[in-house]
């Protein structure tokens, strides 16, 4: 009957894979011949030969029915008729997902899998496992020799040495040596078990299988192998706790395993960035998390129900066909398809343990719970790693991944677990019920770690599902752009910015100004994604809905849309060339606005990246230390030093503490909070005003002006003028840091009161704050895109200026009349410009490591002002020598274009 049962299930494998390939076949066009779709079923019929073999032996020699122990659990009874055909089904998944990745590599992996169905065959005809247990020293001898032959004679492959060439195949040899290591450890403790007459062994008598496994960690190190590492220590780890007992030796190794992880992150590179975008994937898009990230996508846009076999767009994962196959499936078969592999993965381990459970001797149950453990571990590791449930590491998903060395070995393994469950006789053992009640505790874990990657595959592919589709990050809506072409991207003037050449498959997206304007326009490509305005403003670009369910969803318009609409922007290309041209290859940013209605019109970053480049450069730029892809007008956080006292003096003057005529004598230093800090040159002001201390920049002025007003009042007006919010803006912006009250207490309000400690602001927010004094204490939200148009012409959004006030127009009044000394007589001197009336301020802020960042803010004309402009050099120095002269041009630039 059981066997009867195994043969339904493995023909309804066959079947599953027949539909699967066929389905394949069909979306990838019928020109394509049909030999590969014959050739994966004829693999996966395969099965039937170890069944019938199985069918044979057992026919000759009939099982006796499984036996009921003391313990409740049942013992023999045969090999277990759902191992087979579960191994069967997970190929069967696999097979299509490859073809649809690559026909060429369905054809290896059929031979692979042929090839291990046939030496499963011998492994149920030939193979004594009792027999070998007593070489077992040579079978732990052979595991470290291949794993030295790696080290010694093996070729590097992705910065690992795992794989050994022999002619034309290349092997890989630590998939051998888990089966061979596992098979060791069996032998030893079961014959260690035997000497003690069937007690649970003391922890001293693992000594020399741990010292086995540590030479093996060792060598796997060495290869850089840390998957199969770390798999290794948790298939040792389970084997001594399975044969001692011993709960407290087992937890010490598994903190110690936890602490050489994180200690080889300071040893190797490639481990601490794993671990990096383990914990934050998507603070690195384009760099350290771009597996994690696109896998999640990939699982996201295949949603509950999935796009259908080969309808996705799985190709564009990195290392598909391998480590991260299960996205794939994922994408193309949804939530549905997804869960079935898991549950036929986690059915699978449920088995294993149970045929250790009713393994005759120790020997087998030891050797089951060993080739279980490797099963179960390498599957969470891997789909937690997807998932994010551990760091991602290079394993192949058992049955499923392409691979022909762990395909073998895997289905090796479910011959010996058949060859088990088909032993009999009772080994006599005492000892044997409560090592299968250790067995069955492990059985659980495992269990429970293949259920917990279920939960997190229904939170991230269920509920997740639709924002990670519509993640900026996913390129699969830029392959949907093949049947509608991209709208382009202007200036004001209508110079274009973006724009769409070529047709069909060799349509591509091409940007004009270069480097120019590359970090507030972006990018769109095929294999990264998108940035800047090309994400903002993707789903106009490519004739979707501007909001909805099909704009989250990336469903394109029917095929009679030809084009996209276009985007105008408030950027002016003349005024963003001069900002460029001023600020020359120094690193820093130059933000340029209206302040009169919030329009971005210029927003240069460097360093900078040309944007037609980014499918060959982008790689390279992201290892840059100097970040090229981080747009400093909106994302670069920095202490803003003295421009900050600008802040300062309107919250003083909110708060009462603070008149024109409110005095201080600055003897030229103070400590504040044990350090000293002076006024720059260390000389004295003497007795100076508020007008007086902005323009010559006071900061022993300033620092008191904050203890008097206090923390609260200071925070009040930063938070008002945008400090420490992500100002409302087209473009991913950053928040800065507006220190605590806390932060704020006693001395830290002397501080923040000129713009240093752990105050941050990005050269975006400045602008802001410049453009609030300059237009009377009305600031305006900040927008770079000015109009959505329809590819006809017809505008059919445009921006509308929103303006709040932030501070009363007295208050206002005064700060900028300071503004207007500081250029006239002061520290902003060379910001001046004849024949207009610059307003600004300087600022010249601490920086570790090195040589402070140059600030200037400023708008003109003072009296009208119709620019406000930030500006900030990295490590420049003196705002006043370095940042102020920038400025000026800019404002030159701006003012002449605004006529």
């Amino acid at each position: 009957m059981a066997r009867a049962q195994e043969r339904h299930l493995l023909l309804l494998a066959v079947l599953i894979a027949a539909t699967g390939l066929t389905l394949v076949h069909l979306a990838r066009g019928t020109e394509h011949p049909w030999t590969p779709v014959g050739i994966g079923t004829l693999a996966v019929s395969g099965f039937l030969v170890p069944h019938l073999v199985l069918a044979v032996r057992q026919g000759r020699a009939p099982t006796a029915p499984p036996v009921r122990t003391d313990d409740g659990s049942e013992r023999g009874g045969g090999p277990d008729p759902l191992l087979l055909p579960l191994a069967a089904l997970l190929v069967a998944v696999g097979l299509p997902a490859i073809y649809r990745l690559d026909p060429v590599l369905l054809l290896r992996q059929a031979l692979w899998v042929v090839c291990g169905q046939a030496l499963m065959v011998a492994v149920l005809v030939a193979v004594d496992v009792r027999a070998v247990a007593r070489y077992r020293y040579l079978v732990g001898a052979a595991a470290l020799l291949l794993l030295a032959a790696a080290v010694l004679f093996g070729v590097e492959v992705a910065g690992t040495r795992q794989w050994i060439r022999v002619g034309p195949v290349t092997v890989q040899p630590s998939e051998s040596v888990k089966v061979l290591l596992v098979l060791f450890a069996a032998a030893y403790l079961s014959e260690k078990r035997r000497l003690a007459g069937g007690a649970s062994l003391p922890a001293r008598f693992a000594a020399p299988l741990g010292a086995v496994a540590a030479l093996a960690l060792l060598l796997l190190l060495a290869q850089r192998d840390l998957g199969a590492a770390l798999l290794l220590a948790t298939v040792t780890l389970a084997s001594v706790y399975a044969a001692t007992g011993r709960t407290l030796p087992v937890l010490a190794g598994f903190v110690a395993l936890v602490a050489a992880t994180a200690g080889l992150a300071t040893l190797f590179p490639h481990v601490a960035r794993r671990l990096v975008a383990w914990r934050d994937p998507w603070s690195d898009l384009q760099g350290l998390g771009y597996q994690v990230v696109q896998a999640l996508i990939a699982l996201g846009s295949g949603g509950i129900t999935g796009t259908g076999p080969g309808l996705g767009h799985p190709d564009v994962l990195p290392a598909a066909a391998t480590d991260l196959i299960f996205a794939a499936i994922g994408e193309e078969l949804g939530l549905a398809g997804a869960l079935a592999v898991v549950c036929a993965t986690l059915l699978l381990a449920a088995r294993t343990f149970r045929t250790a459970a009713r393994a005759p001797t120790a020997l087998e149950a030891l050797l089951a719970g060993g080739l279980g453990t490797v099963l179960a571990a390498q599957a969470v590791m891997i789909l937690g790693g997807i998932l994010r449930l551990v760091p991602l590491t290079g394993l192949p998903l058992p049955f499923v991944s392409y691979g022909g060395n762990a395909m073998i070995v895997n289905l090796v393994i479910v011959g010996l677990l058949l060859r088990v469950g088909a032993a009999a006789g009772a080994g006599g053992d005492p000892g044997l019920l409560r090592l299968r009640a250790r067995l069955r505790r492990l059985g659980i874990v495992a269990v429970g770690g293949l259920v917990t990657v279920a939960v997190a595959l229904g939170w991230w592919q269920g509920v997740r599902g639709p924002a990670l589709a519509a993640h900026p990050a996913n390129p699969r809506p830029l392959l949907a752009e093949r049947a509608v072409a991209r709208g382009t991207i202007y200036d004001r003037r209508m110079r274009p910015l973006a724009v769409t050449v070529g047709e069909g498959e060799a349509r591509r997206r091409r940007y004009p100004s270069g480097a120019l304007a590359a970090h507030p326009v972006g990018y769109a490509s095929l294999r990264f994604g998108k940035a800047g305005v090309e994400a903002a403003e993707d789903a106009h670009l490519r004739g979707l809905p501007s909001r909805g369910l099909l704009a989250a969803l990336g469903v394109p318009l029917p095929a009679r849309t030809r084009r996209g609409g276009d985007v105008v922007l408030a950027l002016d290309l003349e005024v963003q060339r001069a900002a460029a041209a001023a600020l020359g290859e120094r690193a820093g940013a130059v933000v340029v606005l209206d302040p009169q209605s919030g329009a971005v019109l210029a927003a240069v970053s460097r360093p900078a990246f040309d944007p037609n480049a980014v499918e060959t450069d982008l790689p390279r730029w992201r290892e840059r230390a100097d970040a090229p892809l981080l747009d400093r007008v909106a994302q670069g956080l920095y202490p803003p030093g003295s421009a900050f006292k600008v802040v300062t003096m309107a919250a003083g003057l909110a708060a009462g503490t603070l008149t024109p005529e409110t005095t201080v004598h600055c003897p030229g230093s103070i400590l504040l909070r044990g350090r000293r800090v002076t006024d720059l040159g260390g000389r004295g002001h003497g007795t100076v005003d508020l007008d007086a201390a902005l323009r010559r920049s006071c900061n022993i002025y300033f620092i008191r002006a904050g203890l008097a007003m206090g923390g609260a009042a200071l925070r009040r007006t930063a938070a008002a003028l945008g400090v420490g919010r992500a100002p409302a803006y087209d473009l991913p912006a950053a928040a800065g840091h507006l220190p605590s009250l806390r932060e704020l207490a006693g001395e830290g309000v002397g501080q923040a009161a000129f713009g240093q400690g752990s105050l941050l602001v990005s050269p975006l927010q400045m602008a802001l704050v410049s453009a609030a004094v300059g237009n009377g204490g009305v600031l305006y939200r900040p927008f770079l895109v000015a109009a959505r148009r329809r590819p006809d012409g017809r505008v059919v959004w445009r921006a509308q200026p929103q303006g709040r006030r932030v501070l009363d127009a007295q208050t206002a009044a005064l700060v900028a009349r300071a503004m207007v000394e500081v250029v006239r007589r002061g520290t902003g001197r060379a910001a001046a410009l004849p024949g207009v009336v610059v307003a600004g301020k300087t600022g010249t802020a601490d920086a570790p490591g090195g040589a402070p960042h140059a600030w200037f803010i400023a708008f003109a004309p003072a009296e009208a002002p119709r620019v406000a402009v930030a500006v900030v050099v990295e490590r420049g120095g003196a705002g006043g020598a370095v940042a102020a002269p920038v400025a000026a041009q800019v404002v030159r630039a701006a003012l002449a274009a605004a006529r």
